[in-house]
């Protein structure tokens, strides 16, 4: 299993699971460190992200790849608009 998330603009890996762990040295500079993954949902197969310390140069659309076993490729696009909130959101 391998998960890959990046953005669409600029292909910049913001993290990746591969060999049944995180790999933060794959991570773009911009992303090393505040990009993982919720460790405790991922044994029932989700591998939301969390993006932490959000900048305003991280608004885009990012890209998650799922590749499996069976050489199956699963994608999806997530657009991710910044904006001034008064309350804390939460997502996923």
């Amino acid at each position: 299993l391998e998960v890959d998330w990046r953005r669409t603009d600029s292909d910049t890996i913001v993290h990746l699971f591969q060999g049944g762990q995180s790999r933060p040295e794959s991570q773009g500079d911009a992303y090393r460190g505040r990009a993982r993954f919720f460790s405790q949902e991922i044994p029932k197969g989700n591998f939301s992200l969390l993006l932490e310390e959000v900048r305003t140069a991280d608004a885009g659309v990012y890209k998650c790849v799922v590749y499996t076993e069976q050489e199956s490729q699963h994608e999806m696009l997530v657009p991710w608009i910044l904006g001034h909130a008064s309350k804390e959101i939460t997502s996923f």
